[in-house]
């Protein structure tokens, strides 16, 4: 076959100018492993120029050849094969040959798959006759495929669709070049010496029969690295993940920048998004650009790409919540996003465009419904694409006018199959027209970038190879795993292509992996020096073999060990035990004036500083998302609220005039069910528990009232206040219920819904914990002239349980009258009379609310890590971080 030369043949070539002109002496064929555009680059850096026709790819060549005279065929890409595809299983009299595809339909990715193997199918064999020979062979080896008969019929009837629709694919297109050079119908151009192909790839059956019939008319040199072994200088480095390495060698190449050898230097790393992000990140950190900074996974991450895509996603999946989310965000102010994301949580919307109406969201639900309109409804293919590029040039910013000439070829090729295939005229909803654009987004090239640095580092994916040689050459990331090629499809298995790879030209898993290995060689053979960057994890995380075998099989003799180098200590801090902690003390300035705090400040200041801090003075709140159960501030409204409802209905005889389950009714349409998914079955279910909390309750009343028969005072609906400091503080709260027992006692009710247990009275008075409840006590006695005899914390649960709170022996008992009936070694249970603790508590009070005042807050929790161990603000004082 074609001549094989190194790479030092095509400079010299490149340098004679033999490229260039309006007859050009020579043609250059850019195959597998090489890109044009840095051939093209090559040629015209050098100075000699080039010739357009001169230059093209394996199958561009064999096109030119085909299209002489008349023919004017058409290479059908990617995503017009699959259409076809798609048209011709969805045909019955095709998809009744094909069984065994038709159940592989709902797999991810199919008809890109089904294209690669058709395509794969049709290369491997040279003719119908060689293919029939592959079968045989196979038989001999007891080799069977449910797949592969119906992959060749697949293959006639794609074949007769292409040629129906004035198209060609690749396989076609050498063999159709071939028969026009057997019977002298092409005609190469006079005075043309050789064809020059760049390839590190060996060419299969049929590609490989046009080759050797192109050969007869005109010499053929193949240019590709040898694969010999090499043995330059090697440095083996392990960092502990791939972030470290990369930071290490973004400041090496820092270093050949500023010393002028950057020109020099190449980076290799394996086709991988993790590792190119990882370079990127680390060379932009130290103001390095990169040479081409076009990147092949660009169209996964790039966030101009998901905003354009995100109205028509919104429509397509019915105004689910996450993707409304997504483009309410993109598409508004955060504060107002802020707002819309928290009420949509709250309503607990799934989907749904009437979902969204009405009340906070008035504005969101408008935006909506502008989306509803330009998507909304069966579409025509035409229909839709315009509405989108209309969305485009009204939404998209200077800086990202690329995404519309990108999206116009899309829909504009998009519009064209839909015409081959008949289905121009089809009318279908957004899902149809949105999985369909976003298939093909993915088989679309990455743009290429408008502005380029005149110098920047030069990073190749490990299996491509580079015209022109490097002194140093890096090497991140590469694992003996990425030597391997999946080569295996529908219609040859990876076996199938080992066995039929002994006699014949097929690609197999151990071709590529010698090919790659010989690209790399190509790369270290006119090295000075080469530096191996290993790492023991991945920048996902996960771990990686390490690079000894590739490195052994690529240098003789390599070296025998690593060295370790750890973490880089850019991030070494981050794996350590000790963190750095954000300030422990924040001091804030007094208002001026009187000073008034809310009990439940006061509630969260005698918990922790910290937790006033956060919730009292900066407002900070979770972003929750709905789940299948109430959140518990809106489990605890809607239990209060059909407490207060049970208590105002009860009489003097203590009969609740009102059921649990109709004050259930009345407070589930008064309170907002705020975070719960919205579903019959979820929606019964949490009502069903909630009615069991309240059946317990009643019962837990009923005996509370047969023992001391109370009469209610306030029922969370008056508000007390008291003042200290000499009047220069205010505290202002509402009990959730306090009632007189006897003549004139006071006894203060506070609800908890939570099921983590109340603070105990021991803690309240002596530690100062929790001093909402005893607040309330100084704030009702004060205001009533009446002595509190106790509190209580009612848990609004399952079990009901009545055994926290602050509670004395004078009062406690089985007795008649006594409110509580605990045990003797009870926390809750104190010794000291009423006055005594009220007194204490009150200097609790004076004291943290001076503190207050002062704005000295200090993660200074009162039961110490017991407290930090639930703490939801646990990140604002490090403690988190710490654990």
């Amino acid at each position: 076959m074609a001549v094989a030369r190194g790479f030092d043949y095509f400079r010299e070539e490149a340098r004679a100018g033999v490229f260039a002109g309006l007859r050009p002496r020579k043609w250059l064929c850019v195959g597998a492993g090489f890109s044009r555009e840095e051939v093209k680059a090559f040629l015209l850096n050098g100075g000699a120029g080039i010739s357009g026709p001169a230059i093209a790819s394996p199958e561009g060549l064999a096109l030119a050849l085909l299209n002489q005279g008349t023919t004017t065929l058409e290479s059908a890409a990617a995503p017009t094969r699959q259409e076809g595809l798609r048209y011709l299983l969805s045909d019955a009299r095709v998809s009744a040959y094909l069984p065994e595809l038709r159940k592989l339909k709902r797999q991810g990715q199919f008809y890109r798959r089904l294209d690669s193997a058709v395509q794969a199918y049709r290369l491997a064999a040279a003719h119908s006759d060689e293919a029939l020979v592959f079968e045989q062979r196979l038989t001999e080896q007891n080799v069977r495929s449910l797949l592969r008969p119906e992959v060749r019929v697949l293959s006639v009837a794609f074949a007769a669709w292409l040629e129906g629709e004035g198209l060609i694919d690749p396989p076609g297109i050498f063999e159709g070049a071939r028969a026009r050079l057997e019977d002298g119908s092409a005609k190469l151009p006079a005075g043309l010496a050789e064809v020059v192909w760049l390839s590190a790839r060996r060419p299969e059956g049929l590609e490989s029969a046009f080759w050797e019939e192109l050969e007869r008319h005109v010499p053929i040199t193949r240019v590709g690295p040898s694969g010999t072994a090499v043995s330059p200088q090697c440095h083996w480095e392990r960092w502990h993940t791939v972030d470290d390495a990369a930071e290490a060698l973004a400041e090496r190449l820092r270093a050949k920048y500023e010393s002028g050898e950057l020109s020099r230097s190449a980076v290799l790393i394996p086709d991988q998004a993790g590792v190119r992000r990882s370079l990127r990140r680390a060379l932009q950190r130290h103001g390095l650009p990169l040479a081409d900074a076009r990147d092949p996974h660009r169209l996964k991450w790039d966030e101009a790409i998901k905003r354009a895509l995100a109205p028509l996603e919104t429509v397509a999946k019915g105004y689910e919540r996450s993707s409304a989310v997504s483009y309410l965000s993109r598409e508004s102010e955060p504060a107002l996003a802020s707002a819309w994301t928290r009420e949509i949580n709250a309503r607990g919307i799934r989907r749904g465009l009437l979902s969204y109406g009405g009340g906070r969201l008035a504005l969101a639900h408008e935006k909506l419904e502008a989306l509803d309109r330009a998507f909304g409804g069966r579409k025509l293919g035409a229909e839709i694409g315009s509405a989108h590029l209309d969305w485009l040039r009204a939404h998209t910013s200077p800086g990202v006018a690329w995404v519309v000439p990108f999206f116009e070829g899309i829909w504009r090729d998009f519009e064209r199959d839909l015409a081959r295939v008949g289905l121009s005229r089809r009318r279908a909803p957004a899902l149809f027209w949105w999985e369909r654009l976003q298939a093909r987004v993915a088989e679309a090239p990455a743009p290429v970038e408008r502005l380029k640095p005149e110098h920047g580092v030069e990073v190749y994916r490990f299996h491509q190879c580079a015209l022109k040689p490097y002194d140093h050459v890096y090497l991140l990331g590469v694992a003996p795993g990425d030597l391997d090629e999946g080569v295996g499809d529908y219609a040859y298995t990876e076996r199938e292509r080992e066995i039929l790879s002994v006699d014949f030209a097929v690609r197999s898993r151990r071709l590529a992996g010698r090919e790659r290995l010989a690209c790399l060689h190509a790369w270290l053979e006119e090295a000075k020096s080469v530096v191996w960057l290993d790492a023991h994890y991945a920048p996902e995380g996960r771990e990686l073999e390490s690079a000894e075998a590739v490195i052994q099989q690529t240098f003789f003799p390599g070296p025998q060990q690593a060295e370790e180098m750890g973490a880089h200590p850019r991030w070494r801090a981050s794996f350590g035990a000790l963190r750095p902690l954000p300030p422990q003390v924040v001091c804030l300035p007094r208002p001026p004036g009187q000073l008034a705090l809310t009990a439940t400040a006061v509630e969260a200041y005698s918990r922790c500083p910290f937790i006033a801090l956060s919730d009292a003075k900066w407002r900070l709140f979770d972003g929750r998302e709905p789940d299948a159960d109430l959140w518990p501030d809106a489990r605890g409204n809607i239990l209060h609220h059909a407490v207060r409802l049970l208590l105002e209905s009860r009489t003097e005889e203590g009969v609740f005039a009102l059921s649990p389950s109709e004050a259930l009714e009345r407070a589930w349409q008064a309170e907002r069910p705020r975070g719960l998914m919205r579903s019959p079955r979820v929606v019964a279910y949490v009502r069903s528990r909630l009615l069991e909390t309240l059946d317990q309750f009643v019962e837990k009343e009923r005996v509370y009232f047969a023992k001391v028969r109370p009469r209610t005072l306030a029922l969370d609906n008056v508000s007390f206040e008291l003042s200290l400091g000499g009047g220069a503080i205010t505290i202002k709260g509402t009990p959730d219920r306090i009632d007189v027992i006897g003549e004139n006692d006071l006894f203060v009710i506070d609800y908890k819904t939570s099921t983590a247990p109340p603070p105990h009275g021991t803690e309240m008075i002596e530690l100062g914990y929790r001093l909402q409840l005893p607040f309330y006590a100084l704030a009702a006695s004060a205001a009533t002239h009446q002595p509190v005899i106790g509190l209580q914390f009612v848990q609004l649960t399952a079990q009901g349980t009545r055994s926290s709170g602050v509670f004395f022996k004078t009062y406690n008992g089985k007795e008649a009258g006594k409110p509580t009936e605990l045990r003797a070694n009870s926390k809750s249970l104190l010794a000291m009379a009423p006055e005594d603790a009220w007194s204490r508590a009150r200097e609790h009070l004076e004291t943290q609310a001076q503190a207050y005042a002062r704005g000295e807050f200090s993660p200074t929790p009162r039961r110490g890590e017991k407290e930090c161990a639930t703490c939801r603000v646990s990140d604002l004082c490090g403690f988190r971080r710490l654990t």
